[in-house]
């Protein structure tokens, strides 16, 4: 884990740490097509399912508050995403990412995946992107 502690660290849990789950932000960033996973030569057997993701566009947001996932937000891209969340939501950062509590996550869909912002919210964000 790369978060500020382990699970079941005594001193951070003596500091408070831990003690709550943090909200998160989840931002549609970007809607892949098929044409770009396929550039442009598109299989047959894809085509018929249509383009992009027909539930999400850029722009859209959803608020994660416990663990559930947020009405409107696609279930299988949630599920794709979780790990994530959660690592954001108790503290973890991504030590790849220069801006702590932010990540950039996605659906697992092959033929048209979806990019999301995921910002930790609350008293312990690192920065709010807005």
């Amino acid at each position: 884990m790369h978060g500020r502690y382990e699970p079941g660290d005594i001193q951070a849990r003596e500091n408070g740490v831990g003690d709550e789950m943090s909200r998160v932000k989840i931002t549609v960033v970007k809607c892949f097509s098929n044409e770009e996973i396929f550039d442009g030569d598109v299989p047959e057997e894809v085509s018929r399912y249509g383009s992009k993701c027909h539930k999400h566009h850029p722009g859209q947001e959803f608020i994660m508050e416990d663990l559930n996932c947020p009405a409107g937000l696609c279930t299988w891209a949630y599920t794709d995403i979780y790990r994530d969340l959660v690592h954001l939501a108790w503290e973890g950062d991504f030590p790849w990412i220069k801006v702590p509590g932010v990540t950039f996550s996605s659906c697992t869909d092959g033929q048209k995946p979806v990019i999301f912002m995921l910002e930790r919210m609350g008293a312990r964000a690192g920065l709010s992107l807005n």
